[in-house]
């Protein structure tokens, strides 16, 4: 079974391409933290996933 020869030196259009593509998350990302209520769905998932106290396991 032969592998495929990898190479550990980047190109320059290859560090540049992966840059670009980080920067387009990252710009995507914070859009969408500009555009989302996070509060309101933090409370409703809290009020949903929250353990109770009293909870009692059987035996």
């Amino acid at each position: 079974m032969s592998t495929k020869p990898t190479d550990v030196h980047l190109s320059f259009l290859e560090v540049y391409t992966q840059v670009c593509r980080d920067r387009m998350k990252h710009s995507f990302l914070r859009q969408i933290n500009a555009c989302v209520d996070w509060r309101s769905i933090r409370t409703l998932l809290n009020k949903k996933y929250t353990k109770t106290q009293n909870a009692k396991t059987v035996a």
